[in-house]
């Protein structure tokens, strides 16, 4: 695969990205579509090639789908196949790669994101670069998982950990592993037949699963599931967690949140609950002090347009006595929306990569 095949390959689609920086081009998907994936495609996640040359310089995981997502992956089909069967870890795919002489890291969008730095620096500490740099040099793209408390999706790790996934040949996509890293995603000893008998756990996301045939499928647990909503609000501008209090849902998501994310949750409820009573006692008052200084309806009309317009649809709720709620909240959301407009995790570092 050339860098002209793969622009070929994405030309005047929406759903994928090319990303240049440095000499480089990272090609990416935006958003996953039917026929994202067909043909080449599958393996455009972060592919990385020299600008110049053309040639691929780093070649991560291919894109593969969950049982029963496709037709070459429903269970009939699958079922009676033979294969190894992995955990499947909850972070984001770090692929390591040379570049000019030197050493990267990267998530599917490139190396320049937080979390590639920061997990080469968790490389670098661990020990792993010499044998990551011989994996290089020896034509793969080491994979690897990075995963911990700064990189939190659904499932909880307690400390920083690049967990190595496999590697994979930059010449033909052949994959291999390298036993050299030690800290691996857990093979398991049951058949793939067995999957949907194992599923049922708690504290994990799933399997990945390499059969024979040389298809990759996924099967994630019912746990993470019916979590996996809770994490994505967090891939959200954080106004939406102040939208969610306004709404008083907000105990259901502490409720099902991570640990971690739990206290950031309450001092949210605690400031949303506390602006809505400080909003409400002040149009109250501000109303009464107002309806105190004027005769009638008309007058107070005009009182409020020339000295508090901006509350003026409040102020009329409260001169008819209706109920402040939705108004203040309509009002603080606009106040959040300005006040907190980014997201927890910056654009394109939480990859939450299928690997």
């Amino acid at each position: 695969m050339t860098l002209d095949q793969a622009l070929v390959a994405i030309n005047e689609r929406k759903d994928f990205i090319a990303n240049r920086y440095d000499g480089l081009v990272s090609i990416n998907y935006l958003i996953q579509m039917p026929d994202s994936f067909d043909g080449l495609r599958r393996n455009l996640r972060g592919t990385t090639f020299d600008e110049k040359t053309g040639g691929v310089v780093s070649l991560p995981l291919h894109k593969f789908m969950n049982v029963n997502q496709t037709v070459e992956t429903q269970w009939d089909i699958v079922k009676d196949q033979d294969g190894d069967v992995y955990e499947k870890v909850d972070g984001s795919m770090i692929h390591f790669f040379a570049h000019r002489g030197e050493l990267r890291a990267a998530t599917r969008m490139s190396s320049e994101t937080t979390q590639a730095k920061q997990a080469f620096k968790l490389a670098e500490k661990l020990g792993l670069l010499p044998d990551i740099v011989r994996d290089v040099k020896l034509g793969s793209t080491p994979a690897f998982e990075y995963v911990g408390p700064e990189n939190l999706h659904v499932v909880e790790y307690k400390k920083p950990r690049l967990i190595y996934l496999t590697s994979r040949l930059r010449c033909n996509g052949y994959y291999t592993q390298n036993p050299s890293f030690r800290d691996s995603a857990q093979k398991h000893d049951f058949r793939f037949s067995e999957i949907m008998e194992k599923i049922n756990v708690e504290g994990a996301e799933g399997f990945v699963c390499r059969l024979r045939s040389g298809l990759w499928v996924k099967c994630k647990t019912p746990w993470y599931l019916s979590r996996q909503h809770v994490a994505d609000v967090f891939m959200r501008p954080v106004w939406c967690l102040y939208e969610i209090a306004l709404d008083g849902k907000i105990d259901d998501l502490i409720a099902n949140a991570p640990a971690p994310r739990k206290p950031l949750l309450e001092s949210i409820w605690r400031e949303v609950s506390s602006d809505v009573l400080n909003e409400k006692q002040r149009i109250e008052t501000l109303s009464k002090m107002t309806k105190a200084m004027t005769p009638n309806r008309k007058a107070y009309v005009e009182c409020v347009q020339r000295r508090c317009n901006n509350d003026f649809a409040l102020m009329m709720t409260a001169y008819d006595g209706k109920d402040l709620s939705k108004g203040v909240a309509k009002q603080l959301l606009e106040r959040y929306k300005k006040e907190h407009p980014n997201r927890l995790v910056e654009a394109g570092e939480n990859d939450g990569e299928d690997a």
